[in-house]
């Protein structure tokens, strides 16, 4: 799990419908109002969130393309797209073959910060 920056889009008894910023909206959903998930805004997610939106080629990321199994990965490239009406930085990963990359929204939970899970 990890925290991110959510805007609610609706409110239903006590139902509250949630987007994530800067993700895909395939992310988005539906949540109680009582959930012990929901804080105020920047409360956990202020400086990781912030390094997310900053990343840029040369960095360096845990990233974690099977699940359970981290390699420490250079960025090589970060594309920004526009989608839904929002920007969405993706990463392009140098991740097992040199001449490929593998494009991963800079908020996914597979990227975290070097040496957080590697041990490269």
């Amino acid at each position: 799990m990890m925290w991110s920056r959510a805007i609610v889009t609706r409110v239903n008894m006590n139902v509250l419908a949630v987007s994530y910023l800067n993700d895909r909206r395939t992310s988005d959903r539906s949540m109680s109002k009582a959930n012990m998930e929901i804080f105020p805004l920047k409360t956990y997610t202020k400086d990781n969130f912030d390094w997310r939106l900053e990343l840029k080629a040369g960095d360096k990321v845990d990233y974690s393309p099977v699940a359970n199994v981290w390699k420490l990965t250079p960025v090589v490239q970060v594309r920004p797209i526009e989608e839904d009406g929002q920007t969405i930085y993706m990463l392009g990963l140098n991740t097992i073959d040199p001449e490929s990359l593998e494009w991963v929204p800079s908020t996914s939970v597979n990227v975290q910060p070097a040496r957080t899970f590697s041990t490269e």
